[in-house]
């Protein structure tokens, strides 16, 4: 199986989330908004676990503390949903943040990393079977282990240069030595930093020494539009060179890529209701203005802006998407932009479609030949190109150069696909 894991990080994606339930194996659940929401949500995970068994993680955020301020207000206070979750965890990093404007395990002594990583498996592991048995233990029983995560996700650092090892196999010493449920290390790095065999070399030990059958791999800043052929032949050496040792690697962002590389080794892919399909490090604040309304093309496996998507769609005579999401809202092109006056509407089916999309891309890797799957990216490309270089609405800025970079990186690690 290709495990598609959504990643819930906004309470705005709940419609998204719950109603499409069926068209994900796993949730990643965003430890700050479940301390924030520690009524709803348990809740919520307790009646999905009873539903349909589901597996959940809980994502570890402290490596959004390692640089920046975007956590901060201007006054130098913590804010909102981070407060909450710096709360329950309690020191020591409450007490790093209190002294220190950053929690960099490279700047922290050993006491210190071993008892934040210990703090944050102590959470995943209890905060919601403790605040099920607090709310509800009046009225009805509550199991721990039928609401426990599927595996514990240790806190990353960041692995940028070889310096950053040392810090990694000190929180996960301490988590292997912590935890009561299995492992789910994210080994988190960049894309220079794989570039170097002997770099990922060192990844690849670093997951071997621990007794984990799987991992995430994070590697920041790989966006289709700014990543080159070169490195996605190093992710496909790197992921490969994983799975040959025994251990199952997830990609803990992923695009459409990522489905590829399941003939590598990949066991699955992570990724937000609405993007989500990348990562890049953060460090200043900035406003949320709401998402913008894109539909997702799968014939282009990118977001457009609704009026560009249905423009290309018209050009190329596209019959409406046969997804039931689109199938149950709209008869035609042209209803998705009449939909556009109601923003909160069109949004939930635009979430929606997405999901079953990338549903769809999952199945696709478990059942279809890598070369029938590689020869229809080709296809699309060659039907596509054309009308998507000459839309209108089309920012010329905006690229199709991703989909042969994919179709070149894995034609020329053919000989490794499994």
């Amino acid at each position: 199986m290709f495990e598609t894991t959504l990643r819930y990080n906004s309470l705005n994606n709940k419609h998204a989330v719950e109603g499409e339930y069926p068209r994900y194996d796993s949730l990643i659940i965003d430890g700050k908004m479940l301390a924030y929401s520690k009524k709803a949500l348990p809740q919520f995970i307790k009646n999905l676990c009873q539903e349909r068994s589901l597996d959940y993680y809980v994502e570890p955020i402290i490596s959004d503390f390692r640089t920046g301020g975007d956590f901060r207000y201007p006054d130098g206070t913590i804010r909102g949903w981070y407060d909450n979750y710096i709360d329950e965890l309690g020191d020591p990093l409450k007490q790093t943040l209190f002294e220190s404007d950053n929690v960099d395990p490279r700047r922290l002594d050993e006491e210190t990393i071993r008892g934040i990583s210990r703090s944050v498996i102590l959470y995943q592991e209890n905060f919601i079977a403790n605040q099920l048995m607090e709310e509800s233990a009046k009225y009805e029983d509550v199991d721990p282990d039928e609401v426990m995560p599927k595996a514990v996700v240790p806190w990353h650092h960041r692995i940028n240069e070889e310096a950053d090892l040392g810090p990694n196999r000190t929180i996960l010493d301490t988590a292997a030595a912590e935890a009561t449920i299995s492992l789910k290390p994210c080994i988190h790095t960049t894309k220079s930093f794989i570039r170097d065999s002997t770099h990922r070399t060192g990844l690849v030990e670093l997951v071997n020494d621990y007794d984990v059958d799987e991992c995430f791999l994070l590697v920041e800043e790989l966006g289709k539009h700014n990543t080159y052929e070169s490195t996605y032949k190093d992710v496909i050496d790197l992921i490969y060179d994983i799975s040959e040792v025994g251990v199952v690697p997830h990609f803990y962002y992923g695009d459409y890529f990522s489905n590829l590389l399941s003939y590598f080794g990949l066991g699955g892919t992570t990724y937000g209701v609405m993007y989500g399909e990348e990562y890049t490090e953060t460090t200043e604040y900035s406003e949320q203005s709401g998402m913008l309304l894109r539909y997702y093309v799968d014939q282009i496996k990118d977001f457009l802006k609704v009026p560009a998507a249905v423009e290309l769609m018209r050009r190329t005579s596209t019959e409406m998407c046969d997804c039931d999401v689109c199938q149950r809202h709209f008869d035609d092109w042209d209803d998705i932009v009449s939909l556009q006056e109601s923003d909160d509407v069109l949004m939930n089916h635009l979430q929606k479609h997405y999901v079953e999309q990338r549903w769809r891309h999952a199945r696709q890797v478990e059942e279809e030949p890598f070369d029938d799957v590689v020869s229809k990216l080709e296809a699309d490309r060659q039907e596509y190109v054309a009308p998507y270089s000459s839309a209108r609405q089309i920012s010329p800025n905006k690229d199709f150069d991703y989909l042969p970079r994919w179709i070149h990186a894995v034609k020329e690690r053919s000989e490794l696909v499994n």
